[in-house]
């Protein structure tokens, strides 16, 4: 498995908890990070962990290829949209029984290329033994890019329920009454975190007293922050930037946030289901509109827009009960063991292929 870092973040975690499944299926699994020390990884010992030591995914070719060489695994499974591209280029120095499958995270949309570069991106995503989407939306973009794909599969991101949900007792971290709001996430332009802090201007003339705690960290920083000051907000906005446990949050938090102006399927929206958190969404391109429809304990945004985000906060607001929790019964595919099942399946599919 190969994954630019260790570090926290959605793409790490499904990583970790994939890592973890596969092992305990009796693979002998190896995880190769760009950058980055081991960090949360160093209580994983049935992990072989490698760190490429470059500074960026570019420059760690020479590594690579050099590892895998060395290891001849049976399959190489990289994990987020520009290092796919690298793997896939690097795909004729590899050995010869060597798979390659690789996992979408939605981070490069081949319609927003320039022509030369979406000529290139098809040719390379035509070596891949396997290609994985996490929605059905995501696959969609792929056959319109790349035209009927035998190798496609949409496979449920691996959640590891127990610990989302070992977490119940865990003294809560929050410091006002409440209703409090929590969103997860890289603070980049595609999670609408500037759409939630306006939005949550407006959710404070009919809940005085809510809070919104942000965790992540990301490019937009400084500008999130100065945004919330120029909307008054900033006492009651927390940055709590980037946690190895985002589950420690969950017991105290009134309502899950995705303000997403695009996302595939965000991990840390599905683990928040399966602690039972009330859940809001924008109708971000991508899955989450079709996976969220009609279920108890989420509400989805008629638009992307400040506006229509406030009037769904507010409706969940006024309609949650203290405390209250929802079975969310739609997560269950994506519970370790029946996530994992489908990747096993796959790998040894493309194996034996």
């Amino acid at each position: 498995m190969v994954i630019p870092h260790l570090n926290g973040g959605g793409a790490a975690r499904v990583s970790r908890n994939l890592a973890l499944g596969l092992s305990r299926r009796g693979y002998e699994v190896h995880l190769a990070a760009v950058t980055g020390d081991h960090g949360e990884w160093r209580g994983a010992p049935d992990i072989s962990l490698h760190c490429l030591g470059a500074a960026r995914v570019r420059w760690s070719a020479p590594a690579l290829v050099r590892l895998i060489r060395r290891l001849k695994p049976d399959a190489v499974l990289s994990n987020m949209a520009h290092l796919n591209l690298l793997v896939l280029a690097l795909q004729p120095a590899f050995p010869r029984k060597t798979r390659i499958l690789v996992r979408n995270d939605g981070g490069i949309r081949a319609d927003r290329l320039a022509p030369l570069a979406e000529t290139v991106w098809r040719r390379l995503h035509r070596r891949a033994d396997a290609i994985i989407c996490q929605s059905d939306a995501m696959a969609a973009d792929f056959v319109a890019s790349l035209g009927a794909v035998k190798t496609l599969r949409v496979l449920p991101n691996p959640v590891d329920f127990e610990q989302v949900r070992r977490n119940k007792g865990v003294p809560m971290r929050w410091d006002s009454p409440g209703p409090n709001l929590l969103a997860i996430g890289r603070l980049v332009s595609p999670k609408g975190f500037d759409l939630l802090l306006s939005a949550f201007a407006a959710v404070l003339f009919n809940f005085p007293s809510a809070r919104v705690v942000l965790l992540g960290d990301g490019a937009e920083l400084n500008e999130l922050q100065r945004l919330a000051r120029k909307l008054g907000i900033a006492d009651r906005v927390l940055f709590a930037g980037r946690v190895a446990g985002p589950e420690e949050w969950f017991p105290g938090a009134t309502l899950y946030v995705q303000p997403s102006r695009e996302d595939a399927l965000p991990n840390a929206l599905l683990e928040a289901a399966a602690a039972g958190l009330p859940i809001a969404v924008t109708p971000a391109r991508g899955g989450l509109p079709a996976l969220l429809n009609n279920q108890a304990g989420c509400w989805i945004a008629p638009e992307i827009t400040a506006l229509s985000l406030a009037h769904t906060i507010t409706e969940a607001l006024r309609s949650l009960a203290s405390g209250q929790r929802f079975a969310h019964t739609w997560v269950e595919p994506f519970a370790m063991s029946n996530a994992i099942e489908r990747y096993d399946a796959l790998i040894r599919e493309v194996h034996s292929a």
